[in-house]
């Protein structure tokens, strides 16, 4: 919580807060009451002492004296809020931080920078618990308080605190990135998940982006999300180009680009762009391989498939021979059929004999592979002999 510091009150830095304004007849004085003041010695003692059981005591106390609308309530109320969080209580603490709130709102307890800081902190404690929530439907309003308060934030910051555009944008654009993520993680709490909301994500941390001259790459993980969300492929290809050619060493960007080409050639309505599709997978597959990534026998078969579509069975045949022997490839029935068929495909017609042959004894159960052996040596017996 990194704006707490920002929103409570120093009340034992110097004794009782002066009144910072005269206080309209129809508004509560922007001061603590005498009996409040008297015990707030007593409170710094348990805070300091690191007390937090009789500090809350104690402010339970005090609020039981304290009217309901009254400063007294408003610093008492941040004060046992700023102990929950010190306790790692963020469930305990946001009751109070909601009070503190509603209280700056109604009455001129605060100027309008912390007011806003306020806000912010209202938001991450809301968030916060969302993501621990025990059941979907406080999972679903957690998210939704963290939106309506961090939204507001972002409307009232730029009039009430125009120096936050001087700060660098850092500022604005943490708040961006913070309700983007909060629509992102509302729009999965959603029943069904909420495509209105991804796309606001999208947009929140673009925005943010926008305003930063080196942005982190937290941004750019939340615009993938949200456009994997939205089924944007062809966007989340160009997105995840951007992230490895920025973050060459993650090798999960490589991995779903690669994955994304292929999604993208299967939902290709035409030959030209299938094999467009396909040939930037296997180009992301290789350029993964060059960086030390996606060479599992599993990327080893999907580049050997990737090349036998793309009409170069030689390609698939230099992958699978030395790989199935090498044990780089699973021994699995599909990268032996692959290599028979590329073989036959190239018109190599001994080695795709051999490649049955090791089939048959890797798989003495399987029909197909032996009538397939079966069926090429008697064509190979019957096949004119080869003129000198």
């Amino acid at each position: 919580m990194r704006r707490l510091g920002c929103i409570l009150l120093l009340l034992f830095a110097s004794g009782l807060p002066p009144a910072i304004r005269a206080a309209a007849p129809s508004e509560p004085s922007r001061e603590i009451s005498g009996k409040i003041s008297v015990r707030l010695g007593e409170l710094r003692d348990f805070t300091d002492a690191k007390n937090y059981p009789a500090a809350l005591s104690l402010t339970d106390d005090l609020l039981a004296l304290a009217a309901p609308d009254s400063y007294d309530a408003f610093v008492l109320s941040q004060v046992r809020a700023q102990i929950f969080l010190t306790q790692g209580r963020p469930a305990d603490a946001l009751p109070p931080l909601e009070a503190s709130l509603r209280l700056a709102d109604t009455h001129p307890f605060l100027d309008a920078r912390p007011r806003l800081d306020l806000v912010y902190l209202v938001a991450q404690v809301a968030a916060q618990l969302a993501t621990v929530a025990p059941d979907a439907a406080t999972q679903r309003a957690r998210f939704d308080q963290a939106g309506v308060l961090i939204r507001r934030w972002l409307v009232e910051a730029p009039l009430a605190a125009p120096g936050l555009r001087g700060e660098g944008g850092t500022v604005l654009a943490d708040a961006h990135l913070f309700a983007a993520s909060v629509l992102y993680n509302g729009a999965l709490a959603a029943t069904p998940p909420n495509p209105a909301q991804f796309t606001a994500a999208l947009t929140e941390a673009g925005q943010g982006l926008a305003l930063t001259v080196h942005p982190g790459e937290q941004f750019y993980v939340l615009m993938l999300a949200s456009l994997q969300q939205l089924g944007d492929l062809a966007r989340v290809a160009e997105l995840l180009e951007l992230l490895v050619s920025q973050h060459p060493a993650n090798a999960s960007y490589w991995q779903q680009l690669a994955a994304t080409y292929l999604h993208l050639a299967a939902e290709a309505q035409d030959a030209r762009a299938i094999r467009r599709e396909q040939l930037r997978s296997l180009l992301a597959l290789e350029r993964a391989q060059g960086h030390g990534f996606l060479k599992a026998p599993a990327d080893q078969y999907n580049l050997a498939g990737l090349y036998f579509n793309l009409g170069q069975p030689g390609q698939t045949i230099a992958l699978l021979e030395p790989g199935l022997a090498a044990g780089l490839l699973a021994p699995d029935r599909r990268a032996w059929e692959l290599l028979v068929r590329a073989c036959q495909q190239s018109h190599q017609d001994a080695r795709a004999l051999a490649a049955l042959e090791k089939a048959v004894a890797r798989f003495p159960a399987d029909t197909a592979f032996q009538l397939a052996l079966t069926r090429l040596r008697e064509a190979l017996a019957s096949a004119p002999p080869v003129a000198p």
